[in-house]
């Protein structure tokens, strides 16, 4: 089933992927996206590649500067479907 999700794409829906991206992506905590970019891109550095396992967390670990910063600067987007 998850082989045929793109042939039912069109070029209609590039603009909501994008929107999609850039609205995950301004809210994907910062030291998230440093710690695990690794993880979801692949490493072109071996000093990049951590000891940590997503798999074995509860949690991602968020810093409470992090979790403020985004709480002062939560700005509301509208999506139109």
């Amino acid at each position: 089933m998850l082989t045929a999700l793109p042939n039912q794409l069109t070029v209609d829906d590039v603009p909501d992927f994008v929107q999609l991206s850039a609205y995950y992506a301004d809210r994907t905590p910062q030291c998230v996206r440093e710690d695990f970019h690794y993880l979801i891109f692949g490493s072109n550095y071996d000093d990049e590649v951590g000891e940590m396992q997503v798999n074995k967390l509860l949690c991602l670990p968020v810093t409470v500067q992090e979790l403020t910063r985004r709480e002062r600067s939560v700005v509301s987007v509208g999506f139109h479907y």
